[in-house]
């Protein structure tokens, strides 16, 4: 599976490439594995129901830290351009939590529907889990005092997609579950520092601000990645 994401991804690379007018003889191609953290800053909702306000925080409900190795290939256009294609799909992340009723309803977001809990202990379990292609330019700076040392800038375009169960819980018994699957995309810009290890081996970090359209839980990540990078 990975082989072929891997393939996948130099081909589109390499269409990209080409579709630029870039001199073959000046591209060089590189692919590289890490290990990144997604973390999510969820909404909230303040909904009417029966006349009571009820704050519903998404936050209480979901994992906000997604993680999981990523993989990325790109190709450097020239001494300081490059352009990259990543691709990351998190570990499915559980969450458990529990609420006292203080009014006569409770809101199942996913089901759209309120429901009498009475003064009951709600118990909610949820399980989530994040998808995200990304293409993005990144510009490379050597630092002149430092040999091997470079520093990152980058902006491109990202696909998002984030899966999501939910199950609430009266003494151990299910009141009601719901399940949703939204597809997004968002802007990216980022900030990284790049370090040459090994000959063509390097060591990178990045941090990437990624704003998201079309996902109603959330309106923007912060990814944290390490990965090793190999040019060829």
């Amino acid at each position: 599976m990975k082989k072929q994401i891997i393939k996948r991804l130099s081909i589109l690379a390499s269409v990209i490439a080409i579709s630029n007018g870039v001199n073959a003889n000046e591209i060089k191609p590189y692919i590289g594995i890490g290990y990144q953290m997604s973390n999510i800053r969820y909404g909230s909702s303040d909904l009417n129901i029966s006349g009571s306000s009820v704050r519903f925080d998404l936050e209480n409900h979901y994992e906000k830290e997604l993680s999981n190795f990523n993989l990325f290939a790109g190709f450097k256009m020239n001494k300081n351009l490059a352009i990259e294609i990543g691709y990351f799909k998190s570990k499915e992340e559980d969450k458990k939590s529990s609420y006292t009723s203080n009014c006569c309803y409770w809101w199942d977001i996913n089901l759209n529907t309120s429901f009498d809990a009475g003064e009951e202990t709600l118990d909610a379990t949820s399980a989530s889990k994040l998808q995200i292609i990304n293409i993005d330019a990144i510009y490379n700076y050597p630092i002149n005092y430092i040999n091997g040392f470079n520093f990152l800038a980058l902006a491109g375009i990202s696909k998002v997609d984030f899966d999501t169960k939910i199950n609430f819980l009266v003494n151990d018994s299910e009141l009601s579950s719901g399940s949703d699957d939204q597809n997004g995309y968002g802007l990216n810009l980022g900030l990284g520092l790049e370090a040459n290890i090994y000959q063509n081996i390097s060591l990178r970090g990045l941090i990437k601000y990624t704003t998201v359209n079309g996902i109603d839980y959330f309106d923007d990540l912060v990814n944290y990645s390490l990965g090793v990078k190999y040019q060829f």
